[in-house]
């Protein structure tokens, strides 16, 4: 499975089929960590190269639960140079496909790396600060800045103030709609929730 694996994901924007898509996100919850993250890089490679699963629900499931399994490793691990940047870029990728596919569960997973975390300046570089994030950001601004106002610690609530501006800086500037047209068409306007 492994060299299958790096062979798929050194051919890099290899297109696979729907039904691959679902049975690679079926991997993430069965396979040790660095298949699974290779699993997640071709899965981001495919959703970039529209792409998308035979069986949505199923694939953000065992996204959902996976994101779960990379954000303790990420906590576990620390600063641990081998991987921290792995497991960030991992987490980076889940948030991408998530925000393409109009999952509000970022909103969730947002507040609760802001309770748990004591690294704030680090949340920007693990995804929160994706384009394709933005509208579910804007959707909940009102939520988010209740949230912000009752978070305890100045650089949580600087933190997230800095997320919520910049993803109405995208929507302002209307790049999210512009790139969603121009890359996604219609493909994943029929998953938004």
């Amino acid at each position: 499975k492994k060299s299958a694996l790096i062979e798929i994901e050194s051919m890099g924007k290899i297109k696979l089929l729907p039904i691959q898509l679902t049975e690679l996100s079926d991997l993430l919850l069965k396979e040790d960590y660095p298949i699974t993250q290779s699993i997640t890089r071709i899965l981001y490679n495919n959703f970039i190269g529209l792409s998308h699963p035979s069986n949505l629900e199923k694939f953000q499931d065992n996204l959902i639960k996976y994101y779960s399994i990379v954000n303790k490793k990420l906590k576990k691990d620390g600063n641990a140079q081998n991987t921290l940047q792995s497991n960030r870029n991992t987490k980076a990728s889940i948030l991408f496909i998530l925000g393409i596919l109009n999952n509000h569960i970022i909103i969730e997973f947002l507040k609760d790396d802001l309770l748990n975390s004591n690294k704030f300046d680090e949340l920007l570089e693990e995804g929160y600060r994706w384009w394709t994030l933005a509208p579910i950001i804007e959707n909940h601004r009102a939520d988010l800045l209740e949230f912000q106002n009752k978070l305890p610690l100045e650089s949580s609530r600087l933190t997230l103030l800095r997320i919520r501006t910049e993803a109405s800086g995208w929507m302002n500037e209307g790049y999210h709609q512009k790139s969603l047209e121009s890359r996604y068409e219609t493909r994943y306007t029929e998953y938004k929730k």
